[in-house]
């Protein structure tokens, strides 16, 4: 009997670890040899220009994550693995910690679902290897509910303080981590007042005031604007409530939450099997006494719901919400785990083994993404730069669509000044879009290309038309998401 459950435990151990190896084989792959897509290129300009980039509007990043990640670049370089690099090792030890702390909470067979759930999300897979801080979001999220726990496992005054510390520095790495701390401290303040610890309250308070000074600090420079009126924000809008009634609010937070659950654990499946997990999970838990861990999974959600209807932060199935996969996972393991211990005898057991392995398996694809060759992204912007470099010369202008500035910023830097950019006014205006290409050839000479990333098919003519009232087309490049135009005037 000893024998066999050593061997069980290390089968458990092989196959966790099996599925871990093969999500982070995805994850790294393509890292090095992807062209930066338009929001990463956002953050590349940022940095570029060191250190008030970090107020330029578009793509703004958390403090610390934009300093670390210059310092980077001033070490390894600018290569675009650089810039993917705290992305990456992020999503690789948030991915690490929540295996080990769902394996001590549920059984192995469980276990082995949630965390290759978990694994083979689609998104999560993708934004380990993104240039921006939503898998560093996930990272902060684990880290602080596994210290949060930990503490009550054995409160002292040193775990505390290593709570405090851990979300200062959460807070200046995510701009999420603000949603996590203050739930996690409505919390613990919450249970030291219903308890009568007046005392642990005040002590609390007093150790956690730089805490608090770095919570009002982003409330200030960061929460004040309502998200939804930032120009570069448009496509958030349907992530926040219509209407400020009962019934609106339960609908928004019914189809989002569906829409969330899909979109991170189960690809473009219905997310209503995620949610009826949650629930199920939300009992689990309640059921076995577990008010704490019930209590710190849905608190940053009930927040992050309460920003949204504020117009602070979006609620739903964008990347924004990386940071909620933990939380949402930990609920659905419940609710894997009630469904798990109801079934009694093996046969029962074999069929429900079998549903819970046809629910995963659409999307263990993912993580053949390890052993793919990858080539280019799907705006692939550094093959173009390679491809035409041979063809320019010295004398050549470039006309920049909007959609494409941040990339020719970055792969095309030696030929910045001699490069006109069009501004982001001119999007959807067909008049906006000619006049700039009439207004920068009206009486020119020579060479010049239009560079087109990211671009709309519509847009790219009415350019182009008006471009053949001053020049000639000589050449025309297309790759993929991105295409060249060379022109003699």
């Amino acid at each position: 009997m000893l024998k066999f459950k050593s061997v069980e435990k290390w089968w458990y151990s092989a196959l966790l670890a099996l599925i871990i190896v093969l999500s982070v084989l995805a994850m790294v792959n393509g890292i090095f040899s992807e062209s930066l897509l338009m929001d990463e290129s956002f953050f590349a300009r940022n940095l570029d220009q060191f250190p008030q980039g970090f107020y330029i509007q578009s793509a703004p990043s958390a403090p610390l994550f934009y300093v670390t990640t210059y310092c980077l670049i001033s070490i390894l370089g600018n290569g675009e693995f650089v810039y993917r690099l705290i992305p990456v090792v992020s999503a690789i030890a948030g991915l690490i910690i929540t295996a080990l702390f769902i394996s001590k909470r549920f059984s192995k067979f469980v276990s082995l679902v949630a965390v290759f759930l978990l694994s083979t999300s689609t998104v999560f897979v993708h934004y380990a290897g993104y240039a921006h801080p939503y898998t560093t979001d996930f990272f902060c999220s684990i880290l602080l509910l596994y210290l949060v726990l930990k503490y009550y496992e054995n409160p002292s005054q040193k775990r505390w303080l290593i709570i405090v510390g851990v979300s200062i520095i959460s807070l200046l790495f995510s701009f999420t981590a603000f949603f996590v701390v203050a739930s996690f401290g409505l919390f613990v303040f919450s249970c030291d007042i219903l308890n009568g610890r007046s005392k642990d309250l005040v002590r609390k308070l007093f150790s956690a005031l730089p805490l608090i000074v770095v919570m009002v600090l982003l409330i200030i420079f960061v929460y004040t604007r309502h998200t939804a009126d930032r120009t570069d924000m448009w496509y958030w809008n349907r992530y926040f409530p219509a209407g400020v009634g009962p019934l609106a609010i339960i609908k928004f937070f019914y189809r989002n939450t569906i829409s969330l659950l899909g979109y991170f654990f189960w690809n473009s499946q219905n997310g209503l099997i995620g949610l009826f997990l949650v629930i199920l999970g939300t009992a689990y838990f309640i059921g076995k006494k577990k008010f704490k861990l019930c209590a710190l999974c849905w608190f940053p959600i009930i927040v992050t719901l309460i920003a949204s209807f504020l117009q602070k932060w979006p609620y739903g199935p964008v990347r924004t919400m990386l940071f909620s996969m933990v939380f949402f996972l930990i609920l659905i393991g419940g609710g894997l785990e009630l469904i798990w211990q109801r079934v009694n005898s093996h046969f029962p057991r074999i069929a429900v083994a079998a549903a819970l392995v046809v629910l995963v398996l659409p999307q263990s694809w993912t993580l053949k993404q390890g052993f793919v060759k990858i080539h280019d992204s799907h705006e692939a912007f550094r093959t173009m730069s390679e491809g035409i470099r041979t063809d320019i010369e010295k004398n050549d202008r470039f006309l920049v669509y909007y959609g494409a500035e941040t990339r020719f910023r970055y792969y095309f830097h030696e030929y910045v000044d001699r490069a006109v950019f069009q501004d982001w006014k001119c999007r959807e205006n067909p008049e906006l879009l000619a006049e700039f290409v009439r207004k920068n050839l009206k009486g020119g000479r020579g060479r010049f290309w239009m560079i087109f990333s990211t671009a709309k098919k519509t847009e790219e003519d009415v350019m182009i038309s008006a471009a053949q009232e001053y020049a000639t087309l000589v050449k025309k490049y297309t790759f993929p998401g991105c295409s060249a135009f060379l022109f003699n005037q």
